[in-house]
C-alpha cells in the first residue's frame, strides 16, 4: 500500500478514533447530565418535602394562630358585656342614689312646709288677735318696742311720751297737750331715727 493510502487510512481511523472518542465524551457527559440530573431531581425533592413540611408547619400555626384570635374575640366580648353590665349598674346605683337624695330632699321641704304652715297658723291667731286689739295699743306696742314709752294717767289717758336715746343715758319727756298728733309723730319719730 501506497504512502498515500496509509495515510488515508490512517486519517480515516483517526476520524473513526475521533467520532468513538466524542461518543464516548458525549456518552459521559450524558452519563455525568443523567447523574446530575438525578442529583438536582433527589435534592429538589428534598427541598420541596422540607418547603411542604414548612407550608404545614405555618398552615398549622396560622390555624393556631386563627383559633387564638377567635378565643380573644369572645374573651373581649364577654369583657365588653361585663363593662356594659356594670355601667348599667353604676349607672341604676347613680339614679337609686340621686332618687333618694331628692326624696331626702322632699322630706326636708314637707318638714319645713309643716313648720311654716304652723309659723303660719300662729302668726294668722296673732293678726287674729292683732285685729282684736285697739289700733292705738298697737302703735304704743310699737313705739315701745323702739324705745318710746307713753305716760298715762289712772283712767287711761295718755299725757305725755318719754324718748330714751340708744345708749340709754339720756331721757326726753314731752307733754301731749298743745301739740298734734301730726307734729309729735314726727318729732318722735325723727328723734328715734338714727342720724344720717
Amino acid at each position: 500500500m501506497s504512502t498515500h493510502e496509509k495515510l488515508e487510512d490512517l486519517l480515516d481511523e483517526i476520524d473513526r478514533g475521533m467520532e468513538k472518542l466524542n461518543a464516548t465524551t458525549i456518552e459521559k457527559k450524558a452519563a455525568d447530565g443523567r447523574i446530575y440530573a438525578h442529583d438536582a431531581t433527589e435534592q429538589l425533592d428534598a427541598r420541596k418535602k422540607i418547603m411542604d413540611d414548612c407550608l404545614r408547619d405555618d398552615e398549622y400555626e396560622l390555624e393556631s394562630l386563627i383559633q387564638q384570635e377567635e378565643e380573644l374575640k369572645q374573651e373581649f366580648d364577654a369583657v365588653v358585656k361585663s363593662c356594659t353590665v356594670l355601667e348599667k349598674k353604676i349607672e341604676k346605683d347613680n339614679w337609686k342614689n340621686k332618687f333618694s337624695d331628692t326624696e331626702r330632699e322632699y322630706e326636708e321641704m314637707e318638714n319645713e312646709k309643716k313648720l311654716l304652715e304652723k309659723e303660719l297658723e300662729e302668726l294668722n291667731k296673732t293678726v287674729e288677735a292683732t285685729n282684736e286689739l285697739d289700733i292705738e295699743a298697737l302703735g304704743l306696742g310699737i313705739y315701745r318696742g323702739l324705745g318710746v314709752q307713753t305716760m298715762m294717767k289712772k283712767d287711761g289717758t295718755i299725757t305725755g311720751v318719754q324718748l330714751t336715746s340708744d345708749d340709754q343715758s339720756r331721757v326726753y319727756t314731752y307733754p301731749m297737750k298743745g301739740y298734734s298728733a301730726q307734729y309729735l309723730t314726727k318729732y318722735v319719730w325723727k328723734s328715734i331715727s338714727p342720724p344720717e
